[in-house]
C-alpha cells in the first residue's frame, strides 16, 4: 500500500519551495476572491476580501520564515495594510489610507538609508 504525502522541505530545493508557496498563494487568493463573488454583496461583511487577502499575504510570509526562504517586506507591508483597511471597513471607520500608505512608504525609504 502506498501513502501519499506532501514532500518535506528537504525533498526540494529552496527555489522549488518558494515557487510552490507562490502557486499555493495564488490559488488561495483566486479561491478567496471567487467564493466572495459567489455571495450577494449584502451578505458579505465589509472588508472581508481585504482581511482575507491580508491574512493570506502575512501567512505566506510566515510560511517562508518557517522554511527559511526569503520573505518579502513589500508583501508584508501590503498584507498589513490590507488587514488595516479590511478591519476599518468592517468596523465602519474611515481611515485616511492614502495618507497612511504615503507615510509608511516614506518611513520605509528613510529607514532603508538610515539603518544601513
Amino acid at each position: 500500500m502506498t501513502h501519499l504525502h506532501a514532500p518535506l522541505a528537504s525533498d526540494h530545493t529552496a527555489p522549488d519551495l518558494t515557487k510552490r508557496l507562490d502557486d499555493i498563494g495564488w490559488g488561495l487568493f483566486l479561491l478567496l476572491t471567487g467564493v466572495i463573488w459567489l455571495f450577494p454583496e449584502s451578505r458579505v461583511p465589509p472588508g472581508t476580501w481585504l482581511i482575507g487577502t491580508g491574512v493570506l499575504l502575512l501567512g505566506l510570509n510566515a510560511a517562508r520564515l518557517v522554511i527559511k526562504a526569503p520573505v518579502s517586506r513589500f508583501t508584508i507591508l501590503l498584507g498589513g495594510l490590507a488587514l488595516l483597511a479590511g478591519f476599518s471597513a468592517f468596523w465602519g471607520v474611515q481611515l485616511p489610507l492614502a495618507a497612511i500608505c504615503l507615510i509608511l512608504f516614506g518611513l520605509g525609504l528613510l529607514a532603508r538609508h538610515l539603518f544601513r
